[in-house]
């Protein structure tokens, strides 16, 4: 076999570093390849197929306790790693200063049809204003992309450390419900 002139090698090796440089990318030169999310970055849509919640959100939290219904609002900041969810909570409304949430959970099931099932951990003031209650409950519900609804049967607030006196902090408080949207 005759060695390829120089111009025929040169002209095949410029040809193949053009190809391989052009592999992974449409004809409007985005990646075809999904990005790997960084820090707080979501994978857009998620790999999958989960509902992207990602991002900040308006909501109403609403529960009952001794009878009577006590109604918030709040903003929500969560950070989705495909199927993990984890975020923060801070109600709004005035009366409801201090009290504040993190989410840390999953979602499942394929969009528009996913799922969330987590621990909410919320710690609020006292109602002396002398410490702070925290208390948990595990939430489930629906969530789409631009509508969510959580709830718990129930969550009891007790005193975090000192300063917090038993009996100021609300105690068992029943059907939380949590309704995002954006």
């Amino acid at each position: 076999m005759t060695p390829l002139p120089r111009i025929l090698r040169c002209t095949a090796v410029c040809l193949a570093v053009v190809f391989v440089g052009s592999c992974g990318k449409s004809d409007n030169g985005n990646s075809t390849t999904s990005p790997t999310p960084v820090g707080n970055t979501p994978q857009n849509p998620p790999p999958s197929g989960v509902a992207l919640v990602s991002g900040n959100w308006t909501g109403t939290s609403d529960f009952q306790q001794s009878g009577v219904r006590y109604i918030s609002n709040f903003t929500a900041t969560l950070s989705q790693f495909d199927r993990r969810i984890e975020g923060t909570i801070r109600f709004t409304s005035p009366g409801w200063e201090g009290w504040i949430a993190t989410v840390n959970g999953q979602v499942a099931g394929t969009s528009p049809d996913t799922q969330f099932t987590g621990n909410i951990v919320l710690t609020t003031p006292t109602t002396t204003n002398t410490g702070t209650c925290g208390g948990q409950a595990v939430m489930a519900g629906k969530s789409i992309n631009t509508v969510m609804r959580w709830e718990a049967a129930s969550m009891i607030l007790t005193p975090n450390g000192p300063g917090a006196a038993e009996g100021a902090c609300r105690g068992e408080i029943l059907t939380l419900v949590w309704i995002f949207g954006r």
